[in-house]
């Protein structure tokens, strides 16, 4: 894979947590994580649909990110891409060659941005 076609920038945050008045953790906010939150990606988009949740429409729309290979993510993670906040659904070793790229696999979260 040529690493020309990585063209859109994308950043990595995590949830901060904290202890709630229940002693329950509790998400507060979301940061950029601490190793190099921003990389190059190529952006393959995957299909979406449309359901009825709750009296309320919402839109899914899959998308994978291919990165180059790195071992600090998780699916705990979610991925910002143009102010759009995606959840990480599956992190998977690339086709192209052990450990030099991964695909990200996430899901856009509707009505949700990170600035």
């Amino acid at each position: 894979m040529a690493i020309g076609r990585h063209d859109r920038r994308i950043t990595f945050i995590q949830a901060v947590i904290s202890t709630g008045t229940s002693n329950e953790d509790k998400i507060t906010a979301w940061e950029e994580i601490d190793n190099n939150p921003t990389v190059w990606a190529r952006k393959i988009e995957e299909g979406g649909s449309t359901a009825v949740q709750a009296d309320r429409v919402t839109h899914s729309r899959a998308t994978t990110w291919v990165i180059r290979f790195r071992d600090d993510l998780n699916v705990r993670m979610r991925l910002v891409w143009d102010t759009q906040v995606y959840e990480i659904v599956n992190i998977a070793e690339a086709d192209e060659g052990r450990q030099r790229y991964m695909n990200v696999l996430t899901s856009l979260l509707d009505n949700i941005y990170f600035t």
